[in-house]
């Protein structure tokens, strides 16, 4: 019997190519599964000086930083919790169905790139 070692992350950066003018750029989240990876929008922007790259979060306590990391800790935990389910319905191929999964609205539906 074999077993298979599954490797997981997510993490947080800026795609600074799309900076808009007023000096803001989208955070991406990079989720990697066994070595591949795919890169979603959070639908949140910040300036780059805001921003702690290594961390791969907000620096500062202003009122709207702490939201943001919260609102990131969430979208990390809903990511983990997909990851997850997948793994117990034993679902193999996990990039494109926790692509889906990551952006489920509350009503229930799926909403896609």
């Amino acid at each position: 019997m074999s077993t298979t070692n599954n490797t997981f992350g997510v993490a947080f950066y800026l795609k600074k190519q799309k900076t808009t003018q007023a000096g803001k750029s989208p955070i991406y989240a990079r989720i990697t599964v066994n070595g591949k990876r795919i890169e979603i929008s959070v639908k949140r922007s910040i300036e780059d000086n805001n921003w702690n790259a290594t961390k791969g979060m907000a620096k500062g306590s202003r009122e709207e930083t702490v939201k943001l990391n919260k609102y990131l800790d969430q979208f990390t935990a809903g990511i983990i919790d997909s990851y997850q389910q997948l793994l117990l319905q034993k679902k193999f191929y996990y990039r494109r169905t926790l692509k889906r999964k990551s952006y489920r609205g509350r009503s229930g539906r799926v909403y896609t790139l």
